[in-house]
């Protein structure tokens, strides 16, 4: 919902008015905020229609841009189109931002592939991290660091040079997860991290995810660290193992504040 006055002046008449008798909420609402306007539908399936060719359909269907910010909305704006789940999620996700990119890749969109890497990188630049979605009420918490990942993806096609241009972006979201990592003895935790007793640093994300995201982007940093003097901090990091109950090692995952 979008501030249709200033919020205070919302706040200071809901105090004033809520304990009157017959005081509507809903007509409250409806009357000093704009409703939000529903993402893009995704309709059925023609009758026959391939698979393959009716996701291809929804790309563009799916491509949200939000270049400029909308006055009193909670949305971030990106420099780049981006691709939303649709319906009432109107806004970039980031690990479903790189599920989203293998079928981006698998139907050759490559260019809009590209430019949702664009705009993670844009979000590490602009607020040290990757924020759960593009809203201000996402700023404080993170997903699983999917972004070396997404790298992966166009660095298949462009080759080496795909690291060199973000490493910088992948430098920042390292030391995010990591801060603090130094300066632990055994057992000791800090923000998202965590030493164990026997001397490795796992990440908030790998207590509950042996996470190849930040183990791959720690490679990615040490492969270049002869050009940028990178930290190779706790190189351990959430090692590659199998559930030990061989389920999914994305079972019961969930955001992870900052």
């Amino acid at each position: 919902m979008v501030f249709r006055d200033e919020p205070t002046t919302i706040l200071a008449e809901y105090q004033t008015t809520k304990d009157e008798p017959g005081f509507d909420l809903a007509a409250f609402i409806n009357r000093r905020f704009s409703m939000p306007v529903e993402g893009p539908s995704v309709s059925p399936a023609i009758p026959g229609e391939a698979l393959e060719s009716y996701i291809a359909r929804l790309w563009d269907v799916l491509t949200h841009r939000t270049t400029e910010p909308v006055d009193r909305s909670s949305l971030l704006p990106l420099p780049y189109p981006y691709v939303v789940p649709g319906g009432r999620f109107r806004e970039l996700y980031y690990w479903d931002t790189y599920f989203t990119m293998l079928g981006l890749e698998a139907d050759k969109r490559y260019d809009l592939a590209h430019d949702m890497v664009r705009d993670i990188a844009f979000e590490i630049d602009c607020y040290g991290h990757v924020p759960n979605g593009n809203r201000t009420y996402y700023l404080s918490r993170s997903q699983p660091p999917f972004f070396a990942l997404m790298l992966d993806l166009i660095a298949s096609r462009e080759g080496q040079k795909t690291y060199l241009e973000y490493l910088p972006e992948l430098e920042a979201e390292y030391e995010y997860w990591m801060d603090g990592s130094v300066m632990l003895r055994p057992g000791q935790a800090y923000r998202r991290v965590t030493r164990l007793a026997d001397g490795p640093c796992l990440t908030a994300i790998g207590m509950i995810w042996r996470s190849h995201g930040m183990n791959r982007t720690a490679r990615i940093l040490r492969r270049h660290s002869a050009i940028m003097a990178i930290p190779a901090t706790c190189s351990a990091i959430c090692a590659r193992q199998p559930s030990r109950a061989g389920t999914s090692a994305l079972d019961g995952l969930g955001t992870v504040t900052t």
